[in-house]
């Protein structure tokens, strides 16, 4: 007699960013007088308790890259290969440097002249 024992494992568990995935937002200012600015942060390492790699993609290109002022959400989506998913957000805040401008009211006075063969006369305005 012969015993065979098949034994089927199914991997549940998601891939992990571990501590690469950021908590907190990324805050950049402008560039002088731009609108903009070049953006780079560092991209989230992942693994999977498989040992083979998952597939990682994103919403953006990988950094540097050039971002509007306003708030931008990078998303990294990583799958392993039973198709568990895992996401990791990064939120970019670019903000713009604006220089004050002061203001100074300035009095101005304006002048002038009328005549005739009667009189001269000087008017304030």
């Amino acid at each position: 007699m012969e015993l065979t024992v098949r034994q089927n494992f199914s991997d549940e568990l998601p891939p992990s960013f571990g501590d690469s995935c950021p908590m907190e937002s990324l805050l950049v200012h402008t560039e002088s007088g731009q609108f903009s600015a070049v953006v780079t942060w560092t991209v989230p390492v992942v693994t999977d308790n498989s040992g083979i790699p998952p597939k990682v993609t994103s919403n953006f290109m990988d950094p540097p890259h050039r971002m509007a002022e306003g708030t931008h959400v990078v998303i990294y989506t990583a799958t392993d290969m039973s198709g568990n998913k895992k996401l990791c957000s990064i939120t970019i805040k670019v903000v713009g440097k604006w220089v004050s401008v002061i203001k100074k009211k300035v009095k101005t006075q304006l002048s002038a002249t009328y005549s005739n063969m009667y009189s001269k006369r000087i008017i304030a305005i």
